[in-house]
């Protein structure tokens, strides 16, 4: 049995594992279609399944929780919308080892909405993590020349939606049940996406031997993926499950090197290494400040 105190760490690695997978199924499935009709596939699918457990489960309910929370729905789905694009495309231009990496810059976004509007104050670590994490950001796109391509900037983009998302979803999830939320999440989000396609005619044929594939890995995912991710922040504080998903570029690492027999280039794992490295500077700061100041005053220092 898991002690209460760390059910929320417990669930925030259970997260970190089953939504890493999406990294690698959306690279897959990008070989059979574009992302425009991956995305509203991906949460069409996932509101279907979701829909259908909470309905089976408590339909009174579940209809009653849908009418009093749509506009929360909105709101999450369509920062989630967002993310998604941004998402899909930069798996589809750099790849999901790349991707993954940049993507935790959306800690440091997350930090920045913070100072910007909760008017936290900007520490020096907080400076020293983000130039860190932009070392890495070039090291990476420092291939072939190109200081910074179009892919580390698709990317980024995610990262900042992703990073709006996550604080909208600690907001909402301490009013709206996990699935549930997941649930309004992926029906906004797939309405927002078909209308996206539809009206710059992005929609393309999708094969339907996949669909099985597809689903099966929606439900991982986008499913069991959420529903342990929003648990973790309903459990603990969003900064210690952003730490605990510092795992997930090196979980897609073993992903990829098992399935697709792939690892990053040199300059593309030192750069993502520095972006981890960044992030972790930047959300352990006071920790490593209150170190460095406690060691200045022992005999040994200088």
């Amino acid at each position: 049995m898991i002690p209460v105190k760390n059910r929320g760490l417990f669930y925030a690695v259970l997260s970190s594992l089953f939504l890493s997978t999406g990294f690698i199924f959306a690279r897959h499935f990008l070989n059979y279609t574009n992302p425009e009709t991956l995305n509203t596939l991906w949460f069409g699918i996932a509101f279907a399944v979701s829909i259908a457990v909470l309905l089976a489960r408590s339909p009174g309910k579940t209809v009653r929780t849908f009418r009093l929370h749509w506009k929360d729905g909105i709101v999450v789905g369509g920062a989630n919308a967002v993310a998604a694009a941004f998402w899909f495309h930069a798996i589809n231009i750099t790849g999901p080892t790349l991707t993954a990496f940049l993507v935790r810059f959306s800690t440091i976004f997350i930090i920045i909405l913070g100072i910007l509007f909760l008017k936290e104050k900007l520490h020096i670590h907080d400076i020293a993590g983000m130039l860190i994490a932009l070392a890495g950001a070039f090291a990476i796109s420092f291939a072939n020349g190109d200081y910074l391509n179009v892919g580390t900037l698709v990317a980024l983009a995610a990262s900042l939606a992703i990073a709006v998302h996550q604080v909208l979803s600690k907001v909402y999830v301490k009013t709206i049940e996990p699935l549930t939320l997941v649930s309004l999440r992926t029906l906004f989000t797939a309405l927002f996406l078909l209308v996206y396609a539809l009206a710059f005619s992005k929609l393309q044929p999708f094969p339907i031997s996949q669909l099985p594939l597809l689903t099966a890995a929606i439900v991982v995912n986008a499913i069991f993926g959420f529903v342990f991710f929003y648990k973790a922040l309903e459990l603990t504080d969003v900064s210690r499950v952003a730490i605990i998903r510092t795992l997930d570029p090196f979980i897609v690492v073993l992903y990829a090197l098992a399935l697709f027999h792939t690892l990053p280039a040199l300059n593309e794992f030192v750069g993502g290494l520095l972006v981890v490295s960044g992030v972790l500077v930047t959300m352990y700061g006071h920790s490593i400040t209150t170190m460095l100041r406690t060691v200045k005053w022992l005999p040994w220092f200088g």
